[in-house]
């Protein structure tokens, strides 16, 4: 019972924490991580900086101030991947946590008996951390897709994606 109060009690503070640190920020920029395939196979990674008419501008800097840019027009253009930057970290940490409240609430309903002579903690910490070790590989999982634009040097489907592609982008022109 003291087990299933002190993780009631983390997720409450975890909750309340989070909503403390989003209320302190002015402006959230969402940044995208960009993978694009030209017409002749080439490969560019970075991130999605900005879309226009003519073309997208991918930095390739781990610093998104910083200048490595590359100038890309539509009609070089393949095929356009994009991911949120942190999608990964984020739905793992989530599934590690759905995961180990789950595995808590689930061990803590559990009063049988299970035969073996090992203690209570052991079963405990083992059935928290397989689900916690599930649950985050799942949130992995789901946090690795991508969004794919097949443009293949056409003009006018690259337009037609165009609005979606600015939306994706951190410096709007």
């Amino acid at each position: 019972m003291v087990m299933k109060r002190v993780w009631i009690l983390s997720l409450i503070v975890l909750f309340i924490s989070s909503e403390l640190y989003t209320q302190e920020r002015e402006v959230k920029v969402k940044v995208y991580k960009t993978w694009v395939t030209t017409i002749d196979g080439g490969k560019i990674k970075g991130y999605l900086r900005s879309a226009d008419g003519e073309g997208i501008i991918v930095n390739t800097s781990r610093d998104l101030m910083g200048q490595d840019i590359v100038k890309l027009p539509a009609t070089e253009l393949s095929e356009i991947k994009i991911r949120k930057k942190s999608s990964v970290l984020i739905g793992t940490v989530i599934g590690f946590t759905v995961g180990a409240s789950f595995g808590a609430v689930l061990n803590d309903s559990d009063d049988s008996g299970s035969g073996w002579d090992l203690t209570p903690d052991y079963w405990d910490a083992l059935a928290v951390g397989g689900t916690a070790a599930i649950g985050a590989g799942l949130g992995a999982l789901a946090g690795s897709g991508r969004r794919s634009f097949e443009i293949n040097g056409n003009l006018e489907t690259y337009n037609e994606q165009l609005s979606l592609l600015q939306k994706y982008s951190y410096l709007v022109e």
